[in-house]
Parts: C-alpha cells; structure tokens; sequence
C-alpha cells in the first residue's frame, strides 16, 4: 500500500508542475536546450517534484495519515541524484525522447555527467551505483546506514590502495572526484577494514 501511496503523491506533483515540463519541452524545440541541457532540465524538475513529494510523505506518515512503507528515501544533492540517473539509464531514456521529439535537428549523442558513460560496462554501472548510494548513505542515512555505508567504502579505498588498484580508483574518482575528502581521508592513510580489525583481535 505505501508504494501506492507514493506513487500518487509523485505523480500528483509532477501533474502540479505541466507547465515546467511544457517549458522545457518549448526550449528543446526552439534549439534554446540542446539534448545535454533538455535531459538535465528534466531531470531537474522530476527531483524537485521528488523532494517535494518525499517532505509531504513524511508529513502524512507523522500525523498518522499514511502508512509507514510509504516512506520514501530521495536523494537530496541533484549532481549524486543525476548520477544516479545516468547509471541506471533514465537520462538515456530521457535523451531517446528527445531525438523522437526532434527529429529534424541533427543527432548528438548525449554526454551526460560521467566521463565516458558510453563506454561503461554493466559491471563498472553496479559497481559505481554501489559506491554512489554509500556515498549518499554515509551523508544522508540512518546511523545504521552511515555505519555500513562507511564501511563498505573504507573497504573499496583499501582495496584502491592495493597494487592492482588502478581501476577501483577511477571508479572511486568518478563518484568522489580526484581530490575528494573520502581520497584524503582512505586513500592515503591507513584504513579500518574487517580483515585487519580481525589481524588486530589476534595480535591482542
């Protein structure tokens, strides 16, 4: 019942902001939003009408009018949100919209955020969603969540440390950038992990 519920307060804000999309839709069509700037401004909206929604939720399951499933867990910085979105593959959706709508103008492909996302595995999208949802989890979670959230990418930063740790480092900068605090913090000094917290138990 709570994902029904949150699918109506969603689409609800998305029919409370048509003359947005219609705007945007105009700018793609008068060339004023070339296929980056139309798939962003889109996305953009669809994240504003996401908080929106996910604040209502929260209300109503405060004053005991919704139920507690329909509680809803948005991303609250749009660059992780738009990330997220290009990994899974709704900004292309968006993008392949956008050449039905245009036909006329010559093809672009779209770029997007992510350096080289066309050329991205399926394997480097599970892994740098993983890394991005712990990123988000280890701002925006629970303390359980912060807590797992923290380990998970303390363990990825040691492993980026390793001699073969090239490739997790470019996953790891593609999400955190190359001079991120999380780079600072994991990627130069030692790092708690399960394997050397165990080594440190059977030193005592």
């Amino acid at each position: 019942f709570g994902r029904v519920v949150i699918s109506i307060v969603f689409e609800l804000h998305n029919a409370a902001t048509t003359k947005q999309l219609e705007a945007i839709c105009r700018d793609g069509a008068s060339g004023e939003l070339d296929k980056d700037g139309y798939v962003e401004a889109i996305e953009r909206l669809e994240h504003g009408n996401m908080l929106a929604a996910d604040r209502l939720l929260e209300q109503g399951i405060n004053l005991g009018l919704f139920p507690q499933s329909a509680s809803w867990c948005v991303m609250a910085d749009f660059d992780d949100y738009y990330m997220m979105q290009q990994l899974m593959g709704h900004s292309q959706w968006i993008a392949k919209q956008y050449d039905t709508y245009m036909r006329s103008r010559p093809y672009t492909p779209f770029r997007g955020t992510i350096k080289g996302l066309g050329q991205l595995s399926a394997r480097d999208k599970d892994s740098l969603s993983n890394i991005l949802m712990a990123k988000v989890q280890a701002k925006e979670g629970t303390r359980y969540e912060r807590a797992g959230a923290t380990q998970y990418l303390s363990e990825r930063f040691a492993r980026a440390r390793g001699v073969e740790g090239q490739h997790e480092r470019r996953l790891l900068h593609t999400i955190f950038g190359p001079q991120s605090e999380w780079e600072e913090l994991h990627l130069h000094r030692p790092v708690y992990t399960r394997r050397n917290h165990k080594q440190s138990q059977h030193s005592s």
